[in-house]
Order: C-alpha cells, then sequence, then structure tokens
C-alpha cells in the first residue's frame, strides 16, 4: 500500500509540476489550501485597476476563489500577495479567503532570502554590540573600582602629608624656642663669667687684705684661689656646652638640660656671696694698733 501510494503521489507531483496547477499554501503555519487551478484577471471599480484571483479547490473537494493581491490604503498601491512560486507550488500571505483587504490581522508575509540575510547580519552585529558593550561596562565598572581605590589611597596619602606638615612646623617652633632659650642661657652665662672674672679681683683684693689678717674665713689663701679657679673652669666648660647645643636635640633633653643649666646657675651665682669681705674692719684695726 505504501509503495503504491508513494508511486502514485511522485507521478501526481510530477503531472503537477508540467501543468498549470499548483499546491496552495499560506504562510500562516504554511498550512495546506489545496489546488490552485486558474488565475484570472478582473477588474475593480473602486480602484480602476485589475486584480488576480485565484480559484481551485480545497483539501475537502470544496472549491475557493481569493485574491491574490490587496489593496493597500496607507501605500495606495496594489500589492502582491504571492511571497513565493514555483513549478509546483503557490505561498500567499493572505491568512483566510476573505476579500476584507483592510484588516492586517488577515496577512502575514514571509520575507525573502535576501532580506532574511540581511536582516540576520543586522541582528548578528547587535548580539556583536551588546557583547561589546557588555565586556566594556564590565572594564569601565573595573577601572572605577581602581579609580576608588587610588582616591582613598590618595585622600591617606595626603592625611599623612599634612600630619607630616603639622610636626614640621611644631618642630620649627619648638627648635626656635630652643635656640631662643639657648641664646639666652649663652648671654646668662656670659654674665656669671664676667661675674666670676669680677669676684676674682675682689677675692685678690680680700686677699691682700688677708695677709695683714693672717686668714679668711678659715681658708688659705691657696684654697681660696683654687676654688675661685675651679668655678671659672667649670663656667667656661658650661658656656661651651650651650654653644655646641645640635639641632637634633629633643624635648626631653632640652629640658633636662635646662634644668641642669638652671642649678649651675644657682650655684655659681651664690658664690660670690659667700666672698663677702667681712674683714675689712679687722684690716682697721690691725692697721690702728700696728
Amino acid at each position: 500500500m505504501s509503495r503504491r501510494l508513494i508511486s502514485k503521489s511522485h507521478d501526481t507531483l510530477t503531472d503537477l509540476s508540467k501543468s498549470k496547477y499548483f499546491i496552495f499554501y499560506r504562510c500562516k503555519g504554511f498550512e495546506t489550501v489545496g489546488i490552485l487551478t486558474k488565475i484570472e484577471l478582473v477588474h475593480d471599480g473602486g480602484w480602476g485597476v485589475m486584480r488576480k484571483l485565484g480559484r481551485g479547490l480545497s483539501k475537502s473537494g470544496e472549491p475557493f476563489e481569493e485574491y491574490l493581491d490587496r489593496k493597500n490604503k496607507r501605500t495606495g498601491e496594489l500589492e502582491d500577495l504571492v511571497q513565493m512560486q514555483t513549478d509546483l507550488i503557490m505561498l500567499t500571505a493572505r491568512n483566510t479567503n476573505s476579500p476584507d483587504d483592510n484588516d492586517d490581522h488577515n496577512f502575514e508575509y514571509l520575507i525573502d532570502t535576501n532580506t532574511a540575510t540581511h536582516m540576520k547580519d543586522e541582528l548578528d552585529q547587535l548580539m556583536e554590540l551588546r557583547r561589546i558593550n557588555k565586556a566594556l561596562d564590565k572594564k569601565t565598572q573595573e577601572a572605577l573600582r581602581q579609580k576608588e581605590s587610588y582616591m582613598r589611597q590618595l585622600e591617606t596619602a595626603q592625611s599623612e602629608a599634612n600630619s607630616y606638615r603639622e610636626k614640621m612646623s611644631n618642630f620649627a617652633e619648638q627648635l626656635g624656642q630652643a635656640r631662643a632659650r639657648a641664646e639666652y642661657y649663652q648671654t646668662q652665662l656670659k654674665r656669671e663669667q664676667i661675674q666670676l672674672i669680677e669676684g676674682e679681683g675682689f677675692l685678690s683684693e680680700k686677699l691682700k687684705n688677708a695677709n695683714y689678717a693672717g686668714e679668711l674665713q678659715g681658708k688659705d689663701s691657696a684654697d681660696l684661689v683654687l676654688e675661685a679657679s675651679k668655678k671659672q673652669q667649670q663656667a667656661k666648660v658650661e658656656l661651651d656646652k650651650i654653644s655646641g647645643i645640635e639641632d637634633g636635640v629633643t624635648r626631653d633633653e632640652f629640658q633636662n638640660f635646662e634644668k641642669k643649666m638652671f642649678n649651675k646657675i644657682d650655684n655659681i651665682s651664690s658664690s660670690p656671696k659667700k666672698l663677702e669681705p667681712t674683714a675689712r674692719p679687722e684690716k682697721e684695726t690691725i692697721e690702728e694698733e700696728g
């Protein structure tokens, strides 16, 4: 049975391809309408044009007819609805045999191969552009994250730099104060040195007077000279220390040095007071007795 059906169908298709008949299809779902047996030209009085009207037999054996073109009011042209035609088949864009040309839902078109290829190429380009845009967007987001990281690092560096500038400013101010104090102490030590020299003169005078008295506050002349010489040498050493203060001295070191120098100045300043002349009247008494 199958072989006979196939053989018969083959013969039928061969005969159809050699005839003026067509297997009639619709674009919507490639629905088989039937066999198109005749195409006539009929006059349309409304538009004053000749239209193509197809006639044939449906699959159920019922006769049918429908227009193979459409009066497109938007374009004002008579539009051919035959989307494909070979020696065996014909494909129409009309979904039903209704003659209504104003219902857009009654038409479904098949794109020709050239247009389809062009559209496929444009769709591929669109997909490629989307892919590139996605990759660029990813790189942009990464660049923004790196920028934020660099900005945070820059802000940290600027904050540290401002802190260092503030510390340097404070240190410069403290250094200036330390130098001013050093100059002050140097001046004070010079004054103390002058007082010591003056004290030496007074001591020499007192020693001359002591030669007549035979003693001076329980000390001989050699002890007094030795003590005065030591104090003078001590003042010179402290003065040299003040002159040689380095710029890198710390605050604690400078405060300790300051405290020490005040003690030294107090000790040196108190020395001449111990050498106040108390034997002057004795000299006068001795001279009177002599």
